[in-house]
């Protein structure tokens, strides 16, 4: 495997209310990218920043972006919000961070497979399924795939940092999340609009069917891969030593 593929698995539940959607998905190559403000966790993808800005470090946003403006229309949009509000630009820069929130999108994946908590969580009590993707990290057509940031605090940073860098700062809002998370060792596919991707940048390598598995939707799922003749299908079962799970050929 190329140093630059990695491997990720995503669980999955399959509930009467979302499981056409789910085989379309594998049926068909893609993968949703949901806005994080629909996550679970109330504190992910929040930010806490201070709007000040000094004199000084305006003038050194201002001329870097008026060196990009000719090409850049955000370079161009900051160069006249500068002009226009000065030091009290900071109030704009929270109205575009509210903007590209709204419409950023992110898939969540994981490290491993047999997380039992995850299984728990994400897969319907073990009665969904797990899937197993690799991604080459250099062609993910406009997406970015990044490991989260465990933090004990919320991410706070100054204004500042957003002005010189906007990129690095939105990737790292979307990236830092409470440590307590950390067992879950997730990545983020994270792109600057949300919605459909087709096709998806991670290939479908394996689907891992849970525990307590429903007989008739491995048949579905079967069904909807029956073309991707290099999906592997796994099935976990209880380790006869230790709280763990082993795979093994479904």
């Amino acid at each position: 495997m190329p140093a630059s593929t990695i491997k990720l698995y995503r669980f999955t539940a399959l509930r009467p209310g979302t499981t056409n959607r789910i085989l379309a998905s594998l049926r068909d190559g893609t993968v949703f990218l949901q806005n994080p403000t629909k996550f679970n966790d109330p504190y992910d993808c929040q930010l806490t920043y201070d709007e000040s800005v000094t004199a000084e470090e305006l003038e050194v946003v201002r001329d870097f972006n008026t060196r990009r403006a000719a090409t850049d229309p955000n370079a161009r949009n900051m160069v006249a919000a500068i002009n226009r509000m000065g030091v009290r630009v900071g109030a704009f820069v929270g109205q575009t961070l509210k903007a590209m929130f709204a419409q950023s999108g992110v898939c969540c994946f994981t490290e491993t497979w047999d997380i039992p908590l995850m299984w728990g969580h994400y897969a319907d009590q073990h009665r969904g399924m797990c899937l197993g993707y690799e991604a080459d990290l250099n062609t993910l057509g406009g997406c970015s795939l990044l490991p989260v940031l465990y933090a004990t605090d919320h991410f706070s940073v100054r204004v500042f940092q957003f002005l010189v860098d906007r990129g690095a700062f939105f990737q790292q809002m979307i990236l830092t999340k409470q440590v307590e998370w950390s067992y879950e060792r997730e990545w983020r596919l994270i792109r600057d609009q949300g919605g459909l991707l087709n096709p998806s940048p991670l290939q479908l390598k394996a689907v891992i069917f849970g525990l307590r598995s429903d007989p008739r939707n491995e048949v579905r799922v079967r069904s909807a891969l029956k073309k991707q003749q290099h999906v592997q299908f796994h099935r976990v079962v209880k380790a006869q030593r230790g709280f763990r799970f082993v795979s093994v050929p479904a």
